[in-house]
């Protein structure tokens, strides 16, 4: 029940190309938010995914960089709705191969670095021109002035070269960090809510992330 219930929720407004440069809106489920990945103990990925993705077989590859993902060497094959797969790195990438539809490449959404907030990886989101936003390219976080020994190198493990700041002033002074590798920052600062600097700190004030 969880799963279709999940399956319901991932409605959005896509784009497709028909016959050249003629676009048609419809509603269409993306094959990318319909699978779930998640880290497990030992090096092991739990895989899910809804029939918005496939109903029948699937194919699973894998890597520890997408650009290294070899299709001459399942991890799993006619894996049907879940799978759990062995593959000893600290982040993984998944190609997800089906009969009914194109692959896709997945990864666990949020980025578990220690000490960070929301950190999640923005790949594999399809865009209006029929591609997807590469996987290990484009990450959000919230601020990363908590981050420990480990994060850190975690962080310096994603290899960022660029950091775009949009926090305002006052939250750059008081949650600084110097990060690792010397990325370039770019700031440009945009006050949360209406005009409102302390918004996101009220609203995240009952949370625990």
């Amino acid at each position: 029940p969880a799963m279709e219930a999940r399956a319901a929720a991932v409605r959005r407004r896509a784009y497709l190309v028909d016959g050249g440069d003629n676009m048609q809106q419809r509603d269409v489920p993306d094959a990318v938010v319909a699978v779930e990945v998640s880290a497990r103990p030992a090096g092991r990925w739990a895989l899910s995914w809804t029939p918005a993705f496939s109903r029948g077989p699937v194919t699973v590859y894998g890597a520890a960089r997408p650009t290294d993902i070899a299709r001459d060497s399942p991890l799993a094959r006619d894996a049907r709705e879940a799978v759990a797969v062995t593959l000893p790195a600290p982040r993984a990438y998944f190609v997800l191969e089906r009969e009914d539809g194109p692959p896709v490449t997945v990864a666990q959404r949020d980025v578990p670095l220690a000490g960070s907030v929301n950190f999640r990886d923005l790949g594999g989101y399809a865009t209006v021109d029929g591609r997807r936003v590469r996987w290990g390219a484009l990450f959000r976080s919230g601020h990363m002035a908590n981050l420990g020994t480990q994060g850190l190198a975690d962080f310096a493990a994603l290899d960022i070269r660029t950091v775009c700041d949009f926090r305002m002033h006052e939250e750059r002074q008081s949650e600084a960090l110097a990060l690792p590798g010397d990325p370039l920052l770019e700031v440009l600062g945009i006050p949360p809510g209406i005009g409102d600097r302390f918004f996101f700190h009220r609203l995240f004030a009952g949370t625990d992330d």
